[in-house]
């Protein structure tokens, strides 16, 4: 018997070797890695550096290049030239796969993360970027309502932490929208919408750290921040369970007199499943409501808080925009439709040039290589490899973007002036602009980002004057964490409301 025990010890143990060693993909291209110190520690803190180093010395010359992953760390990931951005905007997902990023390196089903669902990604796709117009009034209502509800008089100048408030406006609309009226007002609903991405994000990370994939399904019994990314569901099913049931209810109940007609992500979720033949279940909700929450919510807040501090350093620009809104809003009497906020052709070139200049990420395009890939030219990527692409060097490239170093508020402008006035703008895509990825798995939320972002920033700039707290202070250094890159969350600055 211990024999048989023995030699099973000894194959298990083996078989473990291999799969870590042996299986380890072996890639034809440069790995980069630092001189010293290789530690997991400072590729959190400072692979900018070594992505900076393989752009000007492969990226730019049309070579991939590895790095260590410290999602996977048996393997690599792989930072593309753009001489493969056309393949890999084009490929389809079944191949080349976001949703299987998201699932392995980001939101793990084992701690409970969501799901992206084909249902979740074209009903923002089609139905929401079809009703915007639309929703243009209730979203700028309740963009107001929060900005006052969380806003000290200020009739002084106050020192406010501006991210919690734009966090919870952000919570707010995007509620609005996704959940519909029924829930934009609920403080607990709001609540949660606010700490789901950290709830859900951080019992990923800990399930990664802590369990060997093989064991991950452990997670749920013993994992702490586990059980609460699972009580976090149960929440989000109890508050969601009367709208849900209403909305089934005037959907089946046949009734020959007009139905009420929703415009929100709840409605669209329910019709989306139904035309594929298939019934929204209250826990497909909230799995689809969570992950669109972790998409939109903290990302939007953060830009937002970015644009903020960028307007603090150029005051000339905040001046000039003050202005286009005035210009703007007394052309349109006042009312802001999709078409006035697309007016504010000064606005969006602010907001581009932000984005170029303090983006949210130094790679995107993130896909999964689900069964293998080749490229047109012999390039093979094995099964399992994290593949993106440069955007901040690119971003910040001279050659690209003229005079780069400089923050340059009318660049986008006079580009749509001179070249072209239907692109350039801050929700476009571009090979020369990827912040929001490229082709036709581009991020299918912008133009959504893009318009709540405009009504923030009216309401911010008409109402409120801002400064550091300090006299002369400029914008902080970002935060980077791998290749996520924040402001500083925690900065206060100082309101004074404005009387008109």
């Amino acid at each position: 018997m211990w024999t048989a025990i023995l030699l099973l010890v000894g194959a298990t143990t083996a078989w473990l070797i291999w799969t870590q060693w042996v299986s380890t993909p072996r890639l034809q291209m440069p790995h980069i890695t630092f001189e010293g110190d290789n530690s997991h520690s400072r590729y959190m803190t400072e692979v900018e550096t070594l992505i900076r180093r393989g752009y000007y010395q492969y990226t730019k010359h049309g070579l991939p290049f590895s790095l260590y992953n410290i999602s996977d760390s048996k393997r690599p990931q792989v930072i593309l030239p753009f001489k493969y951005l056309e393949e890999v905007k084009t490929a389809p997902q079944s191949q080349l796969s976001f949703p299987v990023f998201n699932e392995r390196m980001v939101v793990l089903p084992a701690a409970a993360g969501p799901l992206q669902t084909n249902e979740a990604t074209h009903m923002v796709k089609i139905d929401l970027n079809r009703a915007l117009n639309s929703l243009i009034e209730p979203m700028q209502k309740q963009c107001v309502a929060a900005f006052e509800k969380q806003m000290p008089e200020c009739a002084e100048w106050t020192s406010v932490h501006p991210y919690q408030v734009l966090l919870y406006v952000v919570a707010c609309i995007s509620a609005r929208v996704l959940t519909g009226p029924e829930m934009c007002d609920n403080e607990k609903w709001i609540g949660l919408v606010i700490r789901a991405p950290m709830v859900l994000l951080s019992a990923s990370s800990n399930v990664k750290a802590t369990y060997h994939p093989w064991f991950r399904w452990l997670a749920k019994y013993f994992n702490q921040p586990t059980k609460t990314a699972r009580q976090l569901h149960q929440e989000a099913a109890e508050l969601l369970r009367p709208c849900w049931k209403a909305r089934l209810a005037a959907l089946d109940s046949g009734a020959p007199e007009p139905r009420p007609q929703y415009e929100d992500g709840v409605q669209w979720l329910i019709e989306e499943y139904r035309s594929g033949g298939k019934e929204l279940s209250l826990e497909q909700l909230c799995q689809d409501q969570l992950f669109l929450t972790i998409a939109f919510v903290h990302t939007t807040a953060v830009t937002s808080l970015s644009l903020m501090l960028d307007l603090i350093d150029h005051q000339k620009s905040l001046v000039a925009i003050r202005e286009e809104i005035s210009r703007v809003q007394q052309a349109n009497n006042g009312i802001w439709t999709r078409s006035a906020l697309g007016s504010l052709w000064v606005m969006d070139s602010f907001m581009k040039e932000s984005q170029r200049v303090h983006t949210l990420g130094q790679v995107t395009l993130r896909r999964v290589v689900v069964d293998g890939w080749t490229f047109k030219d012999g390039l093979r990527l094995p099964a399992g490899m994290q593949i993106s692409f440069p955007s901040e060097q690119l971003n910040l490239d001279p050659e690209v973007h003229h005079d780069a170093d400089s923050f340059d508020a009318r660049r986008w402008l006079r580009k749509r002036e001179q070249i072209d006035p239907n692109k350039f703008h801050f929700g476009s895509v571009t090979n020369e602009s990827i912040n929001f990825g490229a082709g036709t798995h581009a991020c299918p939320g912008r133009f959504f980002a893009q318009e709540e972002l405009k009504l923030m920033l009216v309401h911010l700039v008409t109402n409120y004057e801002f400064k550091h707290v300090t006299e002369g202070t400029r914008r902080p250094p970002d935060a980077r964490h791998d290749v996520s890159i924040v402001p500083d969350m925690s900065i206060p600055l100082l309101f004074r409301r404005i009387v008109n």
